[in-house]
């Protein structure tokens, strides 16, 4: 027996004999499972009880830290607001607007000479960053390569970022100090995050707001200058993620920026580490409890959760967006600190509950034990008989299978193998045994199985039966295999219980009959191929005239997205189109001059002979149909009188494709026209004689897919004509 599509056998069979015991029995059983089903209700309420608790402890510690988010989030950005605030006063400053507005320095609107001018200035630019602590010094400048005593200050600086004023302290504008000058927006303020130097002992932000011409309002056009800010961040800054009368000593607030695919810790951490000095890896995907804590508030603002901090700590953690920047604000608090109460007490209740629960069981089976030792004998000798009867249903199963010459066999919704013929055992090279119960995947390898197992999976949801065929080289020799998966509703087997769903997969070798078709197909086109060889020898100035138009009307036909049969039909249709000129003189095909009327129209008619030439030929595609509507027109003025979606999609291709090449071709009697010129013929006859979708289709190919270069590369010009 296969004992991985059995496994249930006993099961069901024991169930089914519940209703067949002893009254006294089944007195015992109702009284067992009314206890059982008292036990498992007041199970239910006290664990509900404990988990409401422990809800609700949980749900306040939401409260809390979304509390503790906003506040320290309002005062982050107040600094922020303080720091563009202070700049903004002196943008707004009348002398500024005017000494950066003019054009020299000599250029003093206020009757002030222009060293005076700047010496007000520069005292008004010291003054203002001493007391709003632009004015810091550092010992090593993180914002240029050139190192600095002093690296804080404010400057003015003209619209092409030259400094026109500045005081003592500012770095000269170099490095990412430069960059953030040149890369800033316009009429609007721009801030520059915080960056620490090498050893991460100094941190400075940057902050650049416009300055506009005194006379004009706050447009971008009107914008002449802009003043700079460089400021050390200390402090005055992370002290505000403190938030006064905490007393848990893991709750936390940190001030976090996404980067490089991960997140860095802008502020201090608690565990000493500096800021700006750790960067952990952006997880793909948040899993509660798992989890990086940051990436949570980074990726959910707003959002409450349990996570996991940068010291692997499990914490509650919530996170808000900093407006108009690039930070977040972190606020966590370590789980067994903040639940720590409710965690003991939610526990001890289940410990207790689930000594109750041991005890009652231990009762409930010891009875369960007595009442179904009696039917242990009767239950085995029925399952013994139900397995001899399955035994033979399967035997039978094989009997018929193994006369066939084709692999069959059967896989359950796990792709395990329930019942395999010769055939298929032949091509595992195992027995039929050794093939029960194993997976497709260690019979036929991964590659293969995949595709089968993919094939099955898609039967048994669309609950269709899936024909596919199946391409692999043995030793050298290609094997071409027709698959079909049909789905069972439940597998032919006795003893597999009601409603398992399995896949009958039926393999038929079909590498002769695809060897002779694909034959076949070869010697047609090598017979097309010396037709349409001789039509061009007969007609010099239309040489390779039908390989262009079967190009181009393949690639337009792809360019649509038709499917295959109808990209080979458009492209054997216009590989053969020219044949009916074998039935028109040759003198007419290289007649120097221009053709009359009757020329002209043998030279037409010529498609339609083509088609009755292959009338009797069999394509895969309608070959002759395309051809002889080819010569309709979208709006019904062709011979038929065929117009719009009613003509074959393949022959308005090569309608348009042949009008095309016919164009851009030379001939006798004329020289080849331009591309673009051809293109703009077709453009204006869309709608009338040719399919717009069409004619996009093959304008888009030539203009933006090589067409150009296939037309240069197989246009043949005779060696007399230019």
């Amino acid at each position: 027996m296969n004992k991985a599509c059995y496994a249930n056998t006993t099961k069901e069979f024991s169930m089914s004999m519940v209703s067949q015991r002893d009254p006294h029995f089944n007195r015992l059983y109702i009284t067992a499972f009314i206890l059982a089903l008292g036990l498992a209700l007041s199970v239910l309420v006290v664990l509900q009880f404990a988990q409401g608790q422990f809800q609700r402890d949980i749900e306040n510690w939401q409260i809390r830290l979304s509390l503790i988010a906003d506040s320290r989030l309002n005062d982050v950005d107040g600094w922020l607001e303080a720091q563009f605030g202070e700049l903004q006063n002196i943008a707004q400053n009348t002398s500024v607007r005017r000494f950066v507005g003019s054009n020299t320095t000599a250029d003093d609107a206020m009757g002030i000479d222009t060293p005076t001018q700047e010496v007000y200035l520069r005292h008004l630019l010291t003054i203002s960053a001493q007391r709003s602590g632009f004015s810091a010094p550092l010992a090593n400048n993180p914002l240029n390569e050139n190192p600095m005593v002093n690296s804080g200050g404010i400057a003015v600086l003209n619209m092409q970022g030259e400094v026109r004023i500045a005081t003592p302290n500012m770095p000269p504008l170099q490095g990412k100090l430069a960059e953030f000058v040149d890369s800033a927006t316009p009429a609007e303020s721009n801030m520059m995050d915080m960056i620490s130097n090498a050893d991460g002992a100094d941190l400075r932000m940057g902050f650049l707001l416009p300055i506009y011409d005194v006379q004009s309002v706050d447009q971008t056009s009107a914008q002449v200058g802009w003043v700079m800010g460089v400021k050390q961040v200390d402090d005055s800054l992370f002290n505000l993620l403190r938030h006064p009368g905490v007393i848990e000593a893991s709750l936390e607030t940190v001030l976090l920026r996404p980067e490089n695919g991960g997140v860095s810790y802008l502020s201090p951490l608690a565990d000493g580490t500096k800021p700006v000095r750790k960067h952990l890896a952006m997880p793909d995907s948040l899993m509660s409890d798992g989890s990086l804590a940051a990436a949570f508030a980074v990726q959910e603002p707003g959002q409450f959760g349990i996570y996991t901090d940068y010291r692997q700590n499990k914490v509650l953690v919530t996170g808000r967006k900093v407006p108009g920047t690039n930070w977040w604000v972190m606020t966590k608090v370590d789980e067994n600190e903040a639940l720590g109460d409710a965690v003991a007490t939610r526990n001890a209740l289940i410990a207790l509950l689930l000594l109750v629960v041991a005890v009652v069981f231990a009762v409930i089976i010891a009875a369960w034990r007595h009442g179904t030792s009696r039917d242990a004998s009767r239950l085995a000798a029925r399952l013994d008989a139900a397995l001899k009867k399955a035994k033979i249903r399967e035997d039978m199963l094989a009997l018929v299978t193994n006369t066939q010459p084709s692999s069959i066999f059967i896989v359950n919704g796990a792709e395990i193998v329930c019942f395999a013929n010769d055939a298929f055992a032949e091509r595992v090279k195992l027995s039929q045994q050794e093939v029960l119960g194993k997976k497709l995947e260690g019979l036929l390898g991964p590659v293969t199985a995949m595709e089968y197992e993919r094939a099955s999976t898609a039967a048994l949801q669309d609950e269709k039966t899936i024909i596919w065929t199946h391409r692999e080289r043995v030793e050298g020799v290609e094997h071409i295999t027709r698959v079909k998966h049909i789905p069972l509703n439940h597998l032919p087997m006795s003893n597999v219980p009601v409603g398992t769903k399995g896949v009958l997969v039926l393999e038929q070798d079909i590498t002769a009959v695809v060897t002779e078709r694909e034959k076949r197909a070869r010697t047609l086109r090598d017979l097309v191929d010396t037709l349409v060889a001789m039509v061009d020898r007969r007609d010099p100035y239309a040489a390779n005239h039908s390989l262009m138009v079967a190009t181009l009307s393949r690639e337009v036909a792809q360019g649509m997205e038709l499917e295959a049969p109808m990209i080979s039909t458009a492209e054997i249709a216009g590989t053969v189109m020219n044949i009916g000129k074998m039935e028109v003189p040759a003198e007419w095909l290289t007649k120097p001059g221009a053709l009359n009327e009757q020329e002209r129209k043998a030279i037409r008619d010529s498609l339609l002979e083509s088609a009755n030439l292959l009338e009797g030929v069999e394509f895969d595609g309608p070959v002759t149909d395309t051809l002889r509507q080819s010569l309709e027109h979208w709006d019904g003025s062709g011979p038929q009188k065929m117009n719009g979606e009613d003509i074959l999609i393949t022959a308005r291709i090569v309608s348009a494709a042949n009008a095309f090449i016919g164009m851009v071709s030379p001939r006798s009697y004329r020289k080849a026209m331009p591309v673009d010129d051809a293109l703009e013929i077709l453009m204006k006859a869309r709608e009338k004689e040719f399919d717009r979708k069409v004619v996009v289709a093959l304008a888009n190919y030539i203009d933006n897919h090589g067409g150009r270069d296939m037309i240069a590369n197989l246009i043949k010009k005779p060696d007399n004509k230019n």
